[in-house]
Protein backbone atom coordinates (compact mmCIF):
# COMPACT_ATOMS: atom_id res chain seq x y z
CA UNK A 1 0.00 0.00 0.00
CA UNK A 2 1.32 3.45 -0.59
CA UNK A 3 2.18 5.92 2.11
CA UNK A 4 -0.92 8.59 2.11
CA UNK A 5 -1.75 12.21 2.90
CA UNK A 6 -4.76 12.38 4.37
CA UNK A 7 -6.58 16.21 3.70
CA UNK A 8 -9.07 17.33 6.02
CA UNK A 9 -10.93 20.10 4.66
CA UNK A 10 -12.53 22.66 7.71
CA UNK A 11 -13.62 26.66 8.26
CA UNK A 12 -14.54 26.86 11.76
CA UNK A 13 -16.31 24.03 13.94
CA UNK A 14 -13.66 22.29 16.14
CA UNK A 15 -16.24 20.30 18.39
CA UNK A 16 -16.64 18.32 15.02
CA UNK A 17 -13.48 18.24 14.28
CA UNK A 18 -12.34 16.83 17.45
CA UNK A 19 -14.67 13.81 16.71
CA UNK A 20 -13.51 13.09 13.28
CA UNK A 21 -9.36 13.70 14.18
CA UNK A 22 -10.36 11.07 17.23
CA UNK A 23 -11.88 8.85 14.57
CA UNK A 24 -8.22 8.90 12.31
CA UNK A 25 -6.76 8.28 16.03
CA UNK A 26 -8.15 4.70 15.77
CA UNK A 27 -7.82 4.06 11.77
CA UNK A 28 -5.82 0.41 11.18
CA UNK A 29 -3.82 1.84 8.92
CA UNK A 30 -1.80 4.37 10.20
CA UNK A 31 0.98 4.87 7.50
CA UNK A 32 -0.88 8.36 6.65
CA UNK A 33 0.15 12.30 6.82
CA UNK A 34 -2.35 14.93 7.99
CA UNK A 35 -3.25 18.70 6.58
CA UNK A 36 -5.97 20.49 7.74
CA UNK A 37 -6.54 22.74 5.63
CA UNK A 38 -9.03 25.63 6.61
CA UNK A 39 -10.77 27.93 3.99
CA UNK A 40 -10.36 30.55 6.76
CA UNK A 41 -7.93 31.77 10.12
CA UNK A 42 -9.88 31.53 12.77
CA UNK A 43 -7.85 31.49 16.05
CA UNK A 44 -9.79 29.30 18.05
CA UNK A 45 -8.62 26.88 15.10
CA UNK A 46 -5.35 27.79 15.54
CA UNK A 47 -5.96 27.52 19.32
CA UNK A 48 -7.34 23.87 19.00
CA UNK A 49 -4.81 21.97 17.21
CA UNK A 50 -1.85 23.80 19.33
CA UNK A 51 -3.48 22.00 22.09
CA UNK A 52 -4.91 18.13 20.32
CA UNK A 53 -2.84 15.38 20.99
CA UNK A 54 -1.26 14.29 17.86
CA UNK A 55 0.70 11.10 16.92
CA UNK A 56 0.70 11.56 13.36
CA UNK A 57 2.40 13.94 11.51
CA UNK A 58 0.55 16.98 10.90
CA UNK A 59 0.22 20.26 8.84
CA UNK A 60 -2.14 23.44 9.56
CA UNK A 61 -2.78 25.38 6.42
CA UNK A 62 -5.07 28.74 6.34
CA UNK A 63 -6.07 31.25 3.65
CA UNK A 64 -7.54 34.48 4.35
CA UNK A 65 -11.70 34.22 4.88
CA UNK A 66 -12.70 35.61 1.13
CA UNK A 67 -15.88 33.67 1.43
CA UNK A 68 -16.03 30.41 -0.59
CA UNK A 69 -13.12 29.11 -1.35
CA UNK A 70 -12.61 25.25 -0.18
CA UNK A 71 -10.92 24.77 -4.00
CA UNK A 72 -8.35 27.20 -3.47
CA UNK A 73 -7.66 25.55 0.40
CA UNK A 74 -7.52 22.08 -0.90
CA UNK A 75 -5.20 23.00 -4.20
CA UNK A 76 -3.16 24.77 -1.27
CA UNK A 77 -2.93 20.87 0.35
CA UNK A 78 -2.10 19.18 -2.77
CA UNK A 79 0.93 21.41 -3.10
CA UNK A 80 2.00 20.88 0.71
CA UNK A 81 1.61 17.05 1.01
CA UNK A 82 4.78 14.99 0.74
CA UNK A 83 2.59 11.56 -0.27
CA UNK A 84 2.11 9.92 -3.12
CA UNK A 85 -1.29 9.28 -2.90
CA UNK A 86 -4.08 11.71 -1.24
CA UNK A 87 -7.43 11.51 0.54
CA UNK A 88 -10.06 13.32 0.88
CA UNK A 89 -12.05 13.78 3.82
CA UNK A 90 -14.49 16.80 5.43
CA UNK A 91 -13.55 17.94 8.81
CA UNK A 92 -17.77 16.90 9.77
CA UNK A 93 -17.37 13.78 8.89
CA UNK A 94 -16.35 10.86 11.47
CA UNK A 95 -14.33 8.20 9.82
CA UNK A 96 -14.72 4.29 10.15
CA UNK A 97 -11.64 2.12 11.77
CA UNK A 98 -10.87 1.07 8.30
CA UNK A 99 -11.56 4.20 5.81
CA UNK A 100 -7.94 4.64 5.71
CA UNK A 101 -6.75 0.88 5.16
CA UNK A 102 -9.79 0.39 2.09
CA UNK A 103 -9.28 3.52 0.20
CA UNK A 104 -5.22 2.72 0.39
CA UNK A 105 -6.19 -1.19 -0.63
CA UNK A 106 -8.06 -0.41 -3.39
CA UNK A 107 -5.57 2.39 -5.04
CA UNK A 108 -4.41 1.73 -8.53
CA UNK A 109 -3.21 3.21 -11.37
CA UNK A 110 -5.35 5.25 -13.71
CA UNK A 111 -8.09 4.36 -11.24
CA UNK A 112 -9.44 7.28 -9.04
CA UNK A 113 -11.73 6.12 -5.71
CA UNK A 114 -14.93 7.30 -4.47
CA UNK A 115 -17.01 6.16 -1.24
CA UNK A 116 -20.48 7.48 0.04
CA UNK A 117 -21.35 8.70 3.79
CA UNK A 118 -24.31 7.99 5.85
CA UNK A 119 -26.13 11.56 7.07
CA UNK A 120 -26.53 11.06 11.20
CA UNK A 121 -29.54 12.55 13.10
CA UNK A 122 -29.06 15.26 16.02
CA UNK A 123 -29.59 12.13 18.59
CA UNK A 124 -26.59 9.91 17.54
CA UNK A 125 -24.04 12.97 16.70
CA UNK A 126 -24.78 13.76 20.48
CA UNK A 127 -23.64 10.15 20.78
CA UNK A 128 -20.74 10.98 18.48
CA UNK A 129 -19.99 14.19 19.83
CA UNK A 130 -20.11 12.79 23.86
CA UNK A 131 -17.86 9.87 23.41
CA UNK A 132 -17.01 7.94 19.78
CA UNK A 133 -19.07 4.75 19.62
CA UNK A 134 -17.28 1.55 19.13
CA UNK A 135 -16.45 0.21 15.56
CA UNK A 136 -19.81 -2.29 15.31
CA UNK A 137 -22.02 0.58 17.07
CA UNK A 138 -23.43 1.67 13.73
CA UNK A 139 -23.92 -1.55 12.13
CA UNK A 140 -25.68 -3.13 15.21
CA UNK A 141 -27.55 0.44 15.09
CA UNK A 142 -28.54 0.69 11.37
CA UNK A 143 -29.57 -3.43 11.02
CA UNK A 144 -31.57 -2.70 13.82
CA UNK A 145 -33.95 0.49 12.43
CA UNK A 146 -33.08 0.16 8.60
CA UNK A 147 -36.23 0.14 7.16
CA UNK A 148 -37.37 3.21 9.27
CA UNK A 149 -34.42 4.74 9.68
CA UNK A 150 -36.10 8.01 7.41
CA UNK A 151 -38.55 8.21 10.21
CA UNK A 152 -35.35 8.80 12.53
CA UNK A 153 -33.96 11.39 10.32
CA UNK A 154 -31.09 9.04 9.05
CA UNK A 155 -30.47 10.00 5.58
CA UNK A 156 -28.29 7.61 2.98
CA UNK A 157 -28.71 5.11 5.76
CA UNK A 158 -27.55 1.83 3.72
CA UNK A 159 -24.07 3.61 3.28
CA UNK A 160 -23.27 3.41 7.09
CA UNK A 161 -22.91 -0.26 7.00
CA UNK A 162 -19.76 -1.55 6.69
CA UNK A 163 -19.44 -4.33 4.43
CA UNK A 164 -15.99 -6.64 4.69
CA UNK A 165 -14.65 -7.08 1.51
CA UNK A 166 -13.54 -10.25 3.02
CA UNK A 167 -16.73 -11.96 2.97
CA UNK A 168 -19.48 -12.67 0.97
CA UNK A 169 -22.08 -9.21 1.84
CA UNK A 170 -18.60 -7.42 0.79
CA UNK A 171 -19.91 -8.32 -2.92
CA UNK A 172 -22.64 -5.94 -2.57
CA UNK A 173 -21.20 -2.83 -2.94
CA UNK A 174 -19.74 -3.93 -6.38
CA UNK A 175 -23.16 -3.75 -7.19
CA UNK A 176 -23.89 -0.21 -6.87
CA UNK A 177 -21.27 1.78 -8.66
CA UNK A 178 -20.33 5.20 -8.19
CA UNK A 179 -20.96 7.98 -11.17
CA UNK A 180 -19.83 10.97 -9.36
CA UNK A 181 -17.50 11.88 -6.62
CA UNK A 182 -18.17 13.04 -3.36
CA UNK A 183 -15.72 15.56 -1.78
CA UNK A 184 -16.06 14.32 1.38
CA UNK A 185 -14.75 10.89 0.38
CA UNK A 186 -12.54 10.42 -2.38
CA UNK A 187 -8.81 9.27 -3.25
CA UNK A 188 -6.12 9.54 -5.95
CA UNK A 189 -2.40 9.74 -7.02
CA UNK A 190 -0.85 12.63 -6.52
CA UNK A 191 0.07 12.87 -10.04
CA UNK A 192 -3.01 12.05 -11.33
CA UNK A 193 -5.00 15.57 -9.62
CA UNK A 194 -1.50 17.48 -11.03
CA UNK A 195 -2.55 15.54 -14.63
CA UNK A 196 -5.40 17.81 -15.11
CA UNK A 197 -3.83 20.95 -12.60
CA UNK A 198 -5.79 20.35 -9.13
CA UNK A 199 -9.34 21.86 -8.63
CA UNK A 200 -10.56 24.82 -10.49
CA UNK A 201 -11.13 28.08 -8.39
CA UNK A 202 -13.04 29.54 -10.70
CA UNK A 203 -16.02 27.69 -8.90
CA UNK A 204 -16.53 30.06 -5.60
CA UNK A 205 -19.92 28.25 -4.62
CA UNK A 206 -20.23 25.04 -2.71
CA UNK A 207 -20.74 21.72 -4.49
CA UNK A 208 -20.21 20.64 -7.81
CA UNK A 209 -16.40 22.88 -8.50
CA UNK A 210 -15.52 20.63 -5.56
CA UNK A 211 -16.56 17.27 -6.88
CA UNK A 212 -18.43 16.90 -9.81
CA UNK A 213 -16.30 19.09 -11.78
CA UNK A 214 -14.02 16.87 -10.81
CA UNK A 215 -15.22 13.79 -11.87
CA UNK A 216 -15.64 14.73 -15.02
CA UNK A 217 -12.32 16.37 -16.19
CA UNK A 218 -10.56 12.95 -14.57
CA UNK A 219 -13.26 10.63 -16.27
CA UNK A 220 -12.32 13.09 -19.77
CA UNK A 221 -8.46 12.45 -19.32
CA UNK A 222 -9.10 8.60 -19.45
CA UNK A 223 -9.80 7.52 -15.61
CA UNK A 224 -12.00 5.27 -13.84
CA UNK A 225 -13.67 5.41 -11.31
CA UNK A 226 -14.15 2.66 -8.53
CA UNK A 227 -16.91 2.26 -6.05
CA UNK A 228 -15.43 1.99 -2.16
CA UNK A 229 -19.49 1.56 -1.22
CA UNK A 230 -20.09 0.08 2.18
CA UNK A 231 -16.06 -0.11 2.11
CA UNK A 232 -14.78 3.08 3.09
CA UNK A 233 -17.34 4.25 5.25
CA UNK A 234 -17.99 7.56 7.21
CA UNK A 235 -20.59 9.15 9.45
CA UNK A 236 -21.48 13.16 8.55
CA UNK A 237 -22.49 14.78 11.86
CA UNK A 238 -25.85 16.82 12.11
CA UNK A 239 -25.81 20.21 11.46
CA UNK A 240 -27.89 23.08 9.93
CA UNK A 241 -27.53 22.55 6.18
CA UNK A 242 -28.20 26.18 3.98
CA UNK A 243 -28.79 25.08 0.65
CA UNK A 244 -27.03 26.57 -2.51
CA UNK A 245 -28.68 27.46 -5.79
CA UNK A 246 -26.76 25.62 -8.06
CA UNK A 247 -27.64 27.19 -11.05
CA UNK A 248 -24.37 29.20 -11.94
CA UNK A 249 -22.15 26.52 -10.88
CA UNK A 250 -24.06 24.31 -13.77
CA UNK A 251 -23.92 26.88 -15.88
CA UNK A 252 -20.59 27.44 -15.68
CA UNK A 253 -19.47 23.28 -15.81
CA UNK A 254 -21.66 23.72 -18.60
CA UNK A 255 -19.45 26.56 -20.35
CA UNK A 256 -16.00 24.23 -19.13
CA UNK A 257 -17.54 21.26 -20.33
CA UNK A 258 -17.90 23.17 -24.28
CA UNK A 259 -14.06 24.00 -24.37
CA UNK A 260 -13.80 19.96 -23.61
CA UNK A 261 -10.59 20.62 -21.22
CA UNK A 262 -9.49 18.28 -18.55
CA UNK A 263 -6.80 20.42 -17.28
CA UNK A 264 -8.45 23.41 -15.92
CA UNK A 265 -6.88 27.10 -16.12
CA UNK A 266 -7.46 28.53 -12.69
CA UNK A 267 -6.03 25.53 -10.92
CA UNK A 268 -2.45 24.17 -9.57
CA UNK A 269 -0.78 26.00 -11.70
CA UNK A 270 -1.88 29.01 -13.27
CA UNK A 271 -2.46 28.52 -16.68
CA UNK A 272 -0.55 31.53 -19.10
CA UNK A 273 -3.78 32.77 -20.10
CA UNK A 274 -3.17 35.40 -22.96
CA UNK A 275 -4.12 38.89 -22.33
CA UNK A 276 -4.32 41.30 -25.08
CA UNK A 277 -3.64 45.24 -23.87
CA UNK A 278 -5.51 48.10 -25.84
CA UNK A 279 -3.33 51.29 -26.25
CA UNK A 280 -4.20 54.14 -28.07
CA UNK A 281 -2.50 57.36 -28.70
CA UNK A 282 -3.18 61.05 -29.83
CA UNK A 283 -0.59 63.74 -29.28
CA UNK A 284 0.61 61.40 -26.24
CA UNK A 285 4.74 61.62 -26.48
CA UNK A 286 4.83 63.77 -22.90
CA UNK A 287 4.24 60.51 -20.90
CA UNK A 288 4.00 57.69 -22.92
CA UNK A 289 7.43 56.86 -22.53
CA UNK A 290 6.73 55.84 -18.45
CA UNK A 291 3.38 54.44 -19.58
CA UNK A 292 5.16 51.76 -22.09
CA UNK A 293 8.00 51.14 -19.69
CA UNK A 294 5.23 49.98 -17.66
CA UNK A 295 3.67 47.52 -18.94
CA UNK A 296 7.12 46.36 -20.89
CA UNK A 297 7.84 45.43 -17.30
CA UNK A 298 4.71 43.66 -16.03
CA UNK A 299 5.72 40.77 -14.03
CA UNK A 300 3.15 38.92 -16.00
CA UNK A 301 4.40 38.49 -19.49
CA UNK A 302 2.09 36.31 -21.79
CA UNK A 303 0.42 39.33 -23.26
CA UNK A 304 0.15 41.38 -26.43
CA UNK A 305 -0.17 45.23 -27.39
CA UNK A 306 -2.35 46.51 -29.44
CA UNK A 307 -1.10 49.96 -29.82
CA UNK A 308 -3.35 52.35 -32.72
CA UNK A 309 -2.26 56.15 -32.68
CA UNK A 310 -4.55 58.55 -33.99
CA UNK A 311 -2.55 60.41 -36.14
CA UNK A 312 -0.24 62.27 -34.05
CA UNK A 313 1.69 65.26 -35.28
CA UNK A 314 4.44 65.08 -32.33
CA UNK A 315 6.79 61.88 -31.57
CA UNK A 316 3.86 59.26 -30.39
CA UNK A 317 3.62 57.08 -32.95
CA UNK A 318 7.24 57.00 -33.44
CA UNK A 319 7.60 55.92 -29.91
CA UNK A 320 5.22 53.19 -30.08
CA UNK A 321 7.18 51.65 -33.43
CA UNK A 322 10.60 51.98 -31.90
CA UNK A 323 9.12 49.88 -28.60
CA UNK A 324 7.32 47.48 -31.70
CA UNK A 325 11.11 47.22 -32.54
CA UNK A 326 12.24 45.96 -29.54
CA UNK A 327 9.65 44.07 -28.05
CA UNK A 328 7.37 41.73 -30.30
CA UNK A 329 4.36 41.78 -28.43
CA UNK A 330 3.72 44.94 -29.69
CA UNK A 331 1.30 45.61 -32.49
CA UNK A 332 1.52 48.85 -34.00
CA UNK A 333 -0.66 50.77 -36.19
CA UNK A 334 -1.53 54.46 -37.61
CA UNK A 335 -4.51 55.28 -38.66
CA UNK A 336 -5.13 57.10 -41.88
CA UNK A 337 -7.73 59.92 -41.17
CA UNK A 338 -8.23 60.89 -37.13
CA UNK A 339 -10.87 58.30 -35.59
CA UNK A 340 -11.56 59.54 -32.06
CA UNK A 341 -11.40 58.16 -28.77
CA UNK A 342 -15.08 55.76 -29.27
CA UNK A 343 -13.75 54.47 -32.65
CA UNK A 344 -10.10 54.55 -32.01
CA UNK A 345 -10.78 51.90 -28.74
CA UNK A 346 -13.19 49.95 -30.70
CA UNK A 347 -11.00 49.44 -33.96
CA UNK A 348 -7.77 48.15 -31.11
CA UNK A 349 -10.59 45.72 -29.43
CA UNK A 350 -11.83 43.97 -32.46
CA UNK A 351 -8.53 42.96 -33.27
CA UNK A 352 -7.57 41.69 -29.94
CA UNK A 353 -6.88 37.83 -29.65
CA UNK A 354 -6.78 37.66 -25.44
CA UNK A 355 -9.18 35.79 -23.05
CA UNK A 356 -8.79 38.61 -21.09
CA UNK A 357 -8.87 42.49 -22.83
CA UNK A 358 -7.39 45.18 -21.32
CA UNK A 359 -7.89 49.58 -21.85
CA UNK A 360 -4.68 51.32 -21.40
CA UNK A 361 -4.54 55.16 -21.28
CA UNK A 362 -1.44 56.73 -22.82
CA UNK A 363 -0.52 58.96 -20.10
CA UNK A 364 -0.85 56.51 -16.81
CA UNK A 365 2.03 54.75 -15.17
CA UNK A 366 1.04 50.89 -14.41
CA UNK A 367 2.21 48.86 -11.08
CA UNK A 368 4.33 46.33 -12.28
CA UNK A 369 2.29 43.83 -10.75
CA UNK A 370 -0.94 44.82 -12.15
CA UNK A 371 -1.83 42.22 -14.45
CA UNK A 372 -0.61 39.70 -12.48
CA UNK A 373 -2.90 40.87 -9.26
CA UNK A 374 -5.83 41.04 -11.64
CA UNK A 375 -5.33 37.42 -12.97
CA UNK A 376 -5.05 35.98 -9.24
CA UNK A 377 -8.28 37.24 -8.57
CA UNK A 378 -10.24 35.65 -11.41
CA UNK A 379 -13.66 34.24 -10.43
CA UNK A 380 -15.80 34.14 -13.32
CA UNK A 381 -17.04 37.21 -13.12
CA UNK A 382 -17.25 39.33 -16.44
CA UNK A 383 -15.04 42.67 -16.03
CA UNK A 384 -12.98 43.24 -13.17
CA UNK A 385 -11.60 46.64 -11.97
CA UNK A 386 -9.46 48.67 -9.30
CA UNK A 387 -8.64 51.51 -7.48
CA UNK A 388 -6.13 53.72 -8.79
CA UNK A 389 -3.93 56.83 -7.23
CA UNK A 390 -4.14 60.10 -8.46
CA UNK A 391 -1.05 61.91 -9.66
CA UNK A 392 -0.08 65.33 -11.40
CA UNK A 393 1.71 66.22 -14.47
CA UNK A 394 5.07 66.03 -12.61
CA UNK A 395 4.21 62.31 -11.35
CA UNK A 396 3.22 63.50 -7.77
CA UNK A 397 0.35 61.98 -5.68
CA UNK A 398 -2.56 64.05 -5.26
CA UNK A 399 -3.74 62.56 -1.83
CA UNK A 400 -6.70 60.75 -3.81
CA UNK A 401 -7.34 57.80 -5.16
CA UNK A 402 -10.45 57.13 -7.17
CA UNK A 403 -12.11 55.46 -5.05
CA UNK A 404 -12.19 58.89 -3.19
CA UNK A 405 -14.94 60.05 -5.97
CA UNK A 406 -16.98 57.01 -6.57
CA UNK A 407 -18.23 54.25 -4.64
CA UNK A 408 -16.63 51.81 -6.12
CA UNK A 409 -17.77 47.97 -5.39
CA UNK A 410 -18.36 44.65 -6.79
CA UNK A 411 -21.83 43.68 -8.75
CA UNK A 412 -23.78 46.60 -9.33
CA UNK A 413 -26.62 46.64 -11.31
CA UNK A 414 -26.75 47.93 -15.10
CA UNK A 415 -28.63 50.83 -14.97
CA UNK A 416 -25.73 52.13 -12.14
CA UNK A 417 -23.82 52.94 -15.66
CA UNK A 418 -26.64 55.39 -16.90
CA UNK A 419 -25.45 58.31 -14.84
CA UNK A 420 -21.95 57.44 -13.17
CA UNK A 421 -19.37 55.38 -14.42
CA UNK A 422 -16.97 54.36 -11.22
CA UNK A 423 -15.34 51.87 -14.41
CA UNK A 424 -12.77 53.89 -15.41
CA UNK A 425 -10.94 52.48 -19.11
CA UNK A 426 -7.71 52.36 -17.27
CA UNK A 427 -8.65 50.13 -14.67
CA UNK A 428 -10.91 47.48 -16.57
CA UNK A 429 -9.91 43.87 -17.43
CA UNK A 430 -13.00 42.11 -18.94
CA UNK A 431 -13.38 38.59 -20.39
CA UNK A 432 -13.65 38.33 -24.23
CA UNK A 433 -17.39 36.93 -23.69
CA UNK A 434 -18.58 40.34 -23.06
CA UNK A 435 -17.70 40.93 -27.12
CA UNK A 436 -20.20 38.24 -27.86
CA UNK A 437 -23.10 40.64 -25.99
CA UNK A 438 -23.43 43.22 -28.46
CA UNK A 439 -20.48 45.31 -27.59
CA UNK A 440 -19.46 46.37 -30.83
CA UNK A 441 -19.84 49.29 -32.31
CA UNK A 442 -19.39 51.10 -29.51
CA UNK A 443 -22.26 53.96 -28.98
CA UNK A 444 -21.33 57.19 -30.69
CA UNK A 445 -23.37 58.88 -27.33
CA UNK A 446 -21.67 56.66 -24.55
CA UNK A 447 -17.95 56.42 -23.73
CA UNK A 448 -16.46 53.09 -24.42
CA UNK A 449 -15.33 52.27 -20.75
CA UNK A 450 -19.17 53.17 -19.98
CA UNK A 451 -20.63 51.17 -22.08
CA UNK A 452 -18.51 48.11 -21.70
CA UNK A 453 -18.98 48.14 -17.75
CA UNK A 454 -23.09 48.07 -18.79
CA UNK A 455 -22.54 45.36 -21.12
CA UNK A 456 -20.80 42.86 -18.65
CA UNK A 457 -23.10 44.18 -15.41
CA UNK A 458 -25.72 43.14 -17.82
CA UNK A 459 -25.10 39.87 -18.40
CA UNK A 460 -22.54 38.81 -15.79
CA UNK A 461 -20.93 39.88 -12.55
CA UNK A 462 -18.24 42.97 -11.64
CA UNK A 463 -16.00 42.40 -9.20
CA UNK A 464 -14.16 45.15 -7.47
CA UNK A 465 -10.64 44.78 -6.66
CA UNK A 466 -9.67 47.13 -3.69
CA UNK A 467 -5.80 47.65 -4.44
CA UNK A 468 -4.42 50.70 -6.60
CA UNK A 469 -2.94 49.08 -9.57
CA UNK A 470 -2.57 52.07 -11.77
CA UNK A 471 -1.30 55.73 -11.20
CA UNK A 472 -3.55 57.85 -12.82
CA UNK A 473 -2.44 61.37 -14.64
CA UNK A 474 -4.62 64.19 -14.33
CA UNK A 475 -3.84 67.30 -16.12
CA UNK A 476 -5.26 70.18 -17.79
CA UNK A 477 -6.48 68.80 -21.52
CA UNK A 478 -6.74 64.49 -20.68
CA UNK A 479 -9.87 62.97 -20.44
CA UNK A 480 -9.03 61.76 -17.08
CA UNK A 481 -9.37 65.50 -15.26
CA UNK A 482 -12.68 65.94 -17.76
CA UNK A 483 -14.38 63.11 -15.98
CA UNK A 484 -12.86 64.13 -12.42
CA UNK A 485 -14.46 67.32 -12.85
CA UNK A 486 -17.55 66.33 -14.45
CA UNK A 487 -18.78 64.33 -11.56
CA UNK A 488 -19.48 67.39 -9.27
CA UNK A 489 -21.62 68.96 -11.84
CA UNK A 490 -24.85 67.64 -11.91
CA UNK A 491 -26.26 69.65 -14.66
CA UNK A 492 -23.49 68.32 -17.12
CA UNK A 493 -24.22 64.84 -16.23
CA UNK A 494 -28.11 64.81 -16.77
CA UNK A 495 -26.73 66.53 -20.31
CA UNK A 496 -24.60 63.53 -20.44
CA UNK A 497 -27.21 60.97 -19.65
CA UNK A 498 -29.93 62.48 -21.58
CA UNK A 499 -28.20 62.01 -24.82
CA UNK A 500 -27.19 58.67 -23.60
CA UNK A 501 -30.38 57.35 -22.96
CA UNK A 502 -31.42 56.83 -26.64
CA UNK A 503 -28.42 54.67 -27.07
CA UNK A 504 -28.98 52.36 -23.77
CA UNK A 505 -32.81 52.37 -24.82
CA UNK A 506 -32.06 50.85 -28.14
CA UNK A 507 -28.75 48.76 -27.42
CA UNK A 508 -30.34 46.65 -24.22
CA UNK A 509 -32.05 43.55 -24.92
CA UNK A 510 -35.57 42.97 -24.76
CA UNK A 511 -35.00 40.24 -22.27
CA UNK A 512 -33.71 42.56 -19.55
CA UNK A 513 -35.82 43.44 -16.90
CA UNK A 514 -35.72 47.00 -16.91
CA UNK A 515 -35.71 47.14 -20.62
CA UNK A 516 -39.76 48.43 -21.09
CA UNK A 517 -38.84 51.28 -18.16
CA UNK A 518 -35.76 52.47 -20.20
CA UNK A 519 -38.27 52.73 -23.47
CA UNK A 520 -40.62 54.87 -21.55
CA UNK A 521 -37.89 57.03 -19.58
CA UNK A 522 -36.48 57.99 -22.95
CA UNK A 523 -40.49 58.84 -24.56
CA UNK A 524 -41.28 60.57 -21.19
CA UNK A 525 -38.03 62.84 -22.74
CA UNK A 526 -39.53 63.07 -26.10
CA UNK A 527 -42.60 64.05 -24.76
CA UNK A 528 -41.74 66.90 -22.14
CA UNK A 529 -45.17 68.04 -21.01
CA UNK A 530 -46.31 68.75 -17.27
CA UNK A 531 -47.88 64.98 -17.25
CA UNK A 532 -45.05 63.56 -18.60
CA UNK A 533 -42.74 65.40 -16.22
CA UNK A 534 -44.49 63.50 -13.11
CA UNK A 535 -44.58 60.37 -14.76
CA UNK A 536 -40.83 60.57 -15.32
CA UNK A 537 -40.33 61.53 -11.36
CA UNK A 538 -42.13 57.87 -11.02
CA UNK A 539 -40.12 56.06 -13.40
CA UNK A 540 -36.89 57.69 -12.00
CA UNK A 541 -37.58 56.98 -8.49
CA UNK A 542 -38.42 53.26 -8.73
CA UNK A 543 -34.58 52.66 -9.68
CA UNK A 544 -33.32 55.66 -7.60
CA UNK A 545 -31.06 53.20 -5.96
CA UNK A 546 -29.49 51.47 -8.50
CA UNK A 547 -29.14 54.87 -11.16
CA UNK A 548 -27.24 57.04 -7.85
CA UNK A 549 -24.99 53.78 -6.30
CA UNK A 550 -22.01 54.97 -8.10
CA UNK A 551 -22.16 58.83 -6.39
CA UNK A 552 -21.07 59.25 -3.49
CA UNK A 553 -23.80 60.85 -1.96
CA UNK A 554 -26.71 60.79 0.72
CA UNK A 555 -30.33 59.85 0.21
CA UNK A 556 -31.39 63.34 0.20
CA UNK A 557 -28.85 64.49 -2.74
CA UNK A 558 -29.68 61.16 -4.12
CA UNK A 559 -33.07 62.12 -4.28
CA UNK A 560 -32.47 65.85 -5.83
CA UNK A 561 -30.59 64.85 -8.81
CA UNK A 562 -33.73 62.25 -9.47
CA UNK A 563 -35.60 65.08 -9.59
CA UNK A 564 -33.59 67.50 -11.63
CA UNK A 565 -33.23 64.65 -14.15
CA UNK A 566 -36.77 64.43 -14.22
CA UNK A 567 -37.45 68.77 -15.03
CA UNK A 568 -34.62 69.52 -16.70
CA UNK A 569 -35.59 70.24 -20.41
CA UNK A 570 -34.54 68.56 -23.15
CA UNK A 571 -34.91 70.03 -26.63
CA UNK A 572 -31.93 68.30 -28.69
CA UNK A 573 -32.87 64.65 -27.49
CA UNK A 574 -34.95 63.96 -30.89
CA UNK A 575 -31.69 64.49 -32.72
CA UNK A 576 -30.47 60.91 -31.24
CA UNK A 577 -33.69 59.00 -32.02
Amino acid sequence: MPRATLIISVYDNTDFLKVVLDSVRRQTCRDIDLIISEDAEHPHMKAFLAAYPFDLPWQHITQPDQGWQKNKALNNAIRAANSDYLIFIDGDCVLHPRFVEQHLTHAREGHILGGKRIKLNEALTRVFLNNLPPEGFMNHHLFKHLFNAKKKGLRFAEEGLYLSPACWPGLLPTLRPMHLLKGCNMSFHKKDILAINGFDEDYIRPAIGEDIDLTWRFQLAGFKLDSLRNVAVQYHLHHRENWVDQSENLALMAEKQKKGSARCVNGLEKEKTRVSIILCTYNGQAYLEKQLESIVNQTYTHFEVIAIDDQSTDGTYELLQQTAAKDPRFVVSQNTQTQGINQNFEQATAQANGEYLLFCDQDDIWEITKLEHLLDHLNGSLLYYHNSLLINENDAPLGKTTADLYAMRSNLHPLSFLLLNAVSGHSCMFHRDVLSHGLLPFPGTIYYDNWVAYIAALHGRITYIDACLVRYRIHGNNYAASKIKKHRLDDKLIRDCHQQLHQFAERTPATAPFHDWLIRLRNTYLDNRPHRRLYRIFLLLNYMKPLTAIRKKNGLHRFALCLKMAYKPLPNLRQFS
